[in-house]
């Protein structure tokens, strides 16, 4: 009998410290994980950053290219306001490239290692950004 409820007790110790796992909540935290992005770190007054750098050690070494472009479609109602305002969304910055993403769209990113695509929910809205040969996500 002893034995039975040290087991019981053992089992719902094991069931109670097991946590379900958070699901990403915003835009850029979805994102980061297809383009193995970092958190470059937070401050109160500041949007969290996810960074990613498109060029590996030997390229920084020896020399070599990036290659990476930014696609933006509108998801969801597929009305002419919706495919202008995804064209005018990318824009060339005195830093590099800048897009300003708002909901519901979609964002397509391709570097030489692949295709990552985000989702922006309605109400939802970023900024990614190319700089030299970083990528950079912000929640808005």
């Amino acid at each position: 009998m002893k034995i039975a409820s040290i087991l019981a007790i053992a089992a719902l110790g094991s069931t109670a410290t097991q946590l379900p796992a958070q699901a990403p909540t915003s835009f850029c935290e979805r994102l980061a994980p297809k383009l193995n992005m970092k958190q470059a770190g937070s401050k109160p007054a500041r949007a969290t950053e996810w960074r990613v750098n498109t060029m590996g050690l030997g390229s920084h070494l020896f020399g070599g290219s990036s290659m990476v472009s930014f696609i933006v479609r509108p998801s969801g109602e597929q009305t002419q306001a919706a495919y202008d305002k995804a064209t005018k969304a990318c824009s060339q910055s005195p830093k590099g490239i800048l897009c300003r993403i708002e909901g519901p769209a979609e964002l397509t990113v391709q570097t030489k290692g692949g295709e990552a695509k985000g989702d922006a929910a309605a109400g939802e809205s970023a900024e990614v950004e190319l700089r030299k040969a970083a990528i950079l996500c912000r929640d808005l």
